[in-house]
This record gives C-alpha cells, sequence and structure tokens, in this order.
C-alpha cells in the first residue's frame, strides 16, 4: 500500500511539474517555446520511474535503448511535419507512429547499438531529415496561444509514464521499457492541438522539435555517464542539466540567424 501511495505521488508530482513547464510558455516568444519543446520532459519522467523501481543496470539497458528510439523521433517530427496540411488529425497521428514503428522495427533489427552508434546514426537522420524537411534554423515566427491547449495533455501523460513504468517496466524489460518512455505522445498532443486551431505555425513549431533532439541525446547520454556514480535517480534529475545547456547553445545560435522584430 506504501509503496502505490509513494507511486503515485511521484507520478502526480511529476505531471504536475512537466504542466506547470508547458503552461507557462502559453504566448512565450519561439526562442523560450523553443527552449521548453527541447526538455527532456516525459523521457526523463519514465526513466525516473525505471530509476526508481528497478537497479542501476536495468536503467542503463533502458537508456541505450530510448538512444536508439531518438531516429524514430526524428521520423516522427518529420512525417508530421509533411503532411499536416493534407491529412486529418487522426490520419496525420497515424502516419506518424506508422513511420516510428518502422524505424523502431529497423533499430531492433540492427541493435543493440552502444552510445556511438546512436550518436553516429543520430547525426546521419538528422543531417538525411533535411531532404524531406529542409532545415530553417532561424526563428520564423512567434508559436503562440498553443500551450494553454497542449500542457494539461502533456502533464497527464508524464504522469502516466510514471504509473506505467514504474508497475510493468520489470515485466517488459528494459527495451520494452525504453520504446514507452520515448513514444513521441507529447507531440501527438501537440500535433493535435495545432490541427484544431489550424494553427500557421506547424512548420516553426516542428523545426524546434527537431532540433531538440540533439538534446535528448545529450540527456540520455548523461544519465549513463551519472549514474555508476550518483545512482539512478539521482541521474535521470541531474542529466537534465547538461541537456538544457546544448538546448540553450542551439537556440541562442537560432536567435543569432533570426531577425531583431522576430527574435524578441
Amino acid at each position: 500500500m506504501m509503496e502505490a501511495l509513494v507511486i503515485l505521488t511521484k507520478a502526480v508530482c511529476c505531471g504536475g511539474v512537466v504542466w506547470a513547464l508547458v503552461r507557462s510558455v502559453d504566448g512565450a516568444p519561439p526562442h523560450v517555446v523553443a527552449r521548453v519543446i527541447a526538455l527532456p520532459m516525459t523521457l526523463a519522467a519514465g526513466l525516473l520511474a525505471v530509476a526508481g523501481t528497478q537497479g542501476e543496470a536495468f536503467l542503463i539497458s533502458a537508456t541505450f535503448g530510448a538512444a536508439m528510439s531518438l531516429p524514430a523521433m526524428l521520423a516522427f517530427i518529420v512525417t508530421v511535419a509533411r503532411l499536416f496540411y493534407h491529412l486529418s488529425a487522426p490520419a496525420l497521428i497515424g502516419a506518424g507512429l506508422a513511420a516510428w514503428c518502422v524505424t523502431i522495427a529497423v533499430a531492433t533489427a540492427t541493435g543493440p547499438w552502444d552510445l556511438q552508434t546512436s550518436l553516429c546514426v543520430g547525426i546521419a537522420a538528422l543531417a538525411l531529415s533535411h531532404l524531406a524537411f529542409p532545415f530553417r534554423v532561424a526563428f520564423t515566427a512567434r508559436i503562440g496561444g498553443m500551450a494553454a491547449r497542449r500542457a494539461w495533455p502533456t502533464g497527464v501523460q508524464a504522469g502516466a509514464m510514471v504509473l506505467v513504468l514504474s508497475t510493468i517496466s520489470g515485466t517488459v524489460g528494459p527495451v520494452a521499457s525504453a520504446w514507452i518512455a520515448s513514444l513521441p505522445m507529447a507531440m501527438s498532443f501537440v500535433t493535435l492541438g495545432m490541427k484544431r486551431a489550424a494553427s500557421g505555425n506547424a512548420a516553426a513549431t516542428y523545426q524546434s522539435a527537431r532540433l531538440g533532439v540533439p538534446s535528448l541525446f545529450a540527456y540520455l547520454a548523461s544519465v549513463v555517464v551519472l549514474t555508476p556514480p550518483l545512482g539512478g535517480t539521482a541521474a535521470t534529475l541531474v542529466a537534465v542539466l547538461p541537456a538544457t545547456a546544448l538546448s540553450s547553445l542551439i537556440v541562442a545560435a537560432r536567435q543569432f540567424l533570426t531577425p531583431k522584430e522576430i527574435a524578441l
């Protein structure tokens, strides 16, 4: 009973923190929204749950699996970005998840990968994504008015991730736990919200999401490095710092390339 109460409390607190972060950027300038999109919120929630219920070796294996999933995240982002104005909301999410599943299947067939392999494949996938969805590094428009609608689903997802993985991770194993933690549900909620609002900022939002993928890798690599000296739970929390630092560097570079009237 006490263990269930601890898990529930952790889920509620984690979901509340994620909700507050996303809600706080409603109507914010593009560079602020880009920083929040790059935060490993739901991924960190999933690994935090794994760290709280499994050993360090299990957590590191799950982290390796999550690093293998980053090309699949790119596949999802590029697919929905390209098809956003051509498909209905259900078909769009279905196409994005299909691309995610195919990429995961390829990674599974060729894995397991170490971090170096995941980094090389991730860089190649990021470069190749330019062919389908050309990079536009500079900010082009204010991304605002959506956070209030997408905050609560993202917070619920983070809380649900903690509940699910705290309960079943030991049964499904580290790789399956990683796949669950890395499902692009947050971007799915964002996509549904933009479709409902007929947003004209979809391309800019997906550019920010794609350019946030390197910070997700930085988070995962930091978890692997920090787990032995700090322990699993502390590592999943402290690893947010280097990920945020890299995201800030990327955003600063984008601001430098953005006209002042947009960057403000």
